[in-house]
């Protein structure tokens, strides 16, 4: 997949569930790179909500956390950063919620850190050298 596709595919999965995120209420959502990050007073009377939308809970950041099916692999490890660190590394953009005249429309998340194939690429063969390297001795 190229790296237009695969951001085209993880931004609409990020639409599709900041669609069904709007309609919770007390709930504060940010993205950090391709990640989606909830907090707030309501999260626990929503958490089955959250859970059906495809959220799972982080016990460490005390926080729910989204992440898109199609995000590669190698996008899908922030275990052992705290939320600051990984906001600090990814950048991050709070969700607006939509107005009551907007309603049934999304609010729009205004700069993102993209996705870099490139630095995607390089980590995995870099893995793979080491990996053979360590093989082969």
């Amino acid at each position: 997949m190229t790296k237009n596709v695969i951001m085209q595919s993880v931004n609409a999965e990020i639409d599709r569930f900041k669609a069904g995120l709007n309609a919770l209420s007390h709930v504060d959502a940010e993205r950090c790179g391709n990640w989606v990050w909830i907090s707030g007073t309501g999260t626990t009377k929503h958490s089955q909500k959250l859970r059906k939308l495809g959220c799972k809970y982080s016990q460490e950041k005390k926080r729910w956390f989204y992440i898109p099916p199609s995000l590669p692999k190698g996008e899908q490890s922030n275990k052992h950063l705290s939320i600051e660190e990984i906001r600090k590394y990814h950048g991050s953009q709070a969700f607006e919620k939509a107005q009551a005249s907007n309603k049934g429309h999304s609010s729009d998340v205004t700069s993102v850190e993209p996705f870099n194939l490139r630095d995607y690429l390089w980590n995995a063969i870099s893995k793979s050298f080491m990996l053979l390297t360590v093989i082969y001795r």
